[in-house]
């Protein structure tokens, strides 16, 4: 098998769903965030923030999702919008310091998650 071969390719994407799996029950459990939340969180800063396309390119996901993933995330006070210039509909989100108090806690759970044996099955 080749690292380029279907096969290897099928073999990354089983091994992603199982890390995606894993790390939605851990983050859930622990702290309460979905994986995609926490990768948003990656995505923020105090300061320049992202706009929300920005956010929603580089997650992956439709403009839909992004607005109710940054819901969720405002709701609970790990980040806020603010609006970008004269343009009222170009909005940034920046995350809040409990969103960086979160983020710290998310990536020290993953991190140990990564670090310790993979689950089977």
């Amino acid at each position: 098998m080749t690292p380029t071969s279907p096969t290897a390719a099928d073999g990354l994407l089983t091994s992603a769903r199982r890390l995606h799996r894993d790390l939605t029950i851990t983050l859930e459990a622990e702290i309460g965030l979905q994986v995609d939340q926490w990768r948003a969180l990656r995505r923020l800063d105090r300061d320049s923030g992202v706009t929300m396309s920005e956010l929603g390119t580089q997650l992956g996901i439709p403009a839909a999702t992004t607005t109710r993933l940054v819901d969720f995330l405002v709701d609970r006070g790990l980040s806020h919008r603010r609006a970008t210039g004269d343009d009222r509909r170009r909005v940034t989100v920046l995350l809040t310091d409990e969103g960086a108090d979160m983020l710290e806690r998310a990536d020290g759970i993953v991190a140990g998650r990564l670090a310790a044996p993979a689950p089977t099955g």
